[in-house]
């Protein structure tokens, strides 16, 4: 009964996740329309129809940053090692209750109580333990905002560089929450975007080789040391559910 409601648990809040996504974009969206709604009615609609617009997708940038890939592997790794824990915990408690069931003919009632309690206890620190690290602000989306952000940061930048550069009134994001129905590829700046992106990463990167410094949060290789195994997040972009079983 324990581990049904644990999994009736996760489905209730993996449903509350889906419907805030829905709710969020849905926001957007509407918020969207009432501000060109609002623009069409401040300034006309042959002033607005000279208005320049773009868009990029972001995600097909991410997609071919090497940083953005390191840190996508490190918070696959990091995923795959809490779910194993996950799966290693749900084997010992589906043991004890194998022992259980095998011995309870020969438990006294005080023994079946303590044996009992063993198991749902255990049923609840995993429980605990799969929320710490998938909930809602578990480690895993804190690890994703750690990596992800700066990352994010300097497309923005470059996003925003792009646009003044050309002209743009309005720049959206087609891989966003807001629906993009339609667009000619000629107002496609994902290109100009990622080789803003691209460039600055390229500088910097030449900047720390000719300094002989890193960047903060990495360390100079040890060349009497073997190379750790490469650490794994997103994304994704959505998170995984640590194994499918319990919150």
């Amino acid at each position: 009964m324990q581990i049904l409601r644990s999994a009736q648990n996760d489905i209730k809040e993996k449903i509350f996740v889906m419907m805030r996504i829905y709710l969020s974009a849905a926001v957007r969206f509407v918020s969207l329309c009432s501000l060109m709604l609002f623009s069409w009615m401040l300034c006309g609609a042959e002033v607005f129809a000279q208005q320049k617009i773009g868009y990029v997708d972001s995600q097909a940038i991410i997609d071919q940053l090497p940083d953005a890939q390191d840190a996508k592997r490190k918070l696959e790794t990091l995923s795959r090692e809490w779910q194993e824990e996950v799966r290693k915990r749900r084997e010992k408690i589906g043991q004890l209750f194998k022992d259980y069931q095998a011995k309870e003919i020969l438990y006294t009632d005080e023994l079946k109580q303590q044996k009992r309690k063993e198991i749902v206890d255990a049923e609840q620190d995993v429980s605990t333990y799969q929320n710490t690290k998938f909930g809602a602000s578990g480690d895993y989306f804190k690890q994703q905002t750690d990596l992800m952000r700066p990352i994010q940061d300097r497309i923005f930048r470059a996003m925003s560089d792009v646009a003044k550069a050309n002209g743009y009134d309005f720049v959206f994001d087609k891989s966003g929450e807001i629906l993009l129905l339609y667009a000619k590829e000629d107002f496609d700046l994902t290109a100009l975007v990622l080789e803003k992106v691209s460039g600055r990463l390229r500088t910097a990167t030449g900047a720390e080789a000719q300094s002989g410094t890193t960047s903060p949060g990495t360390t100079q290789p040890n060349p009497s040391q073997p190379n750790p195994v490469q650490s794994p997040s997103p994304v994704p972009q959505t998170p995984p559910t640590g194994g499918g079983d319990g919150k």
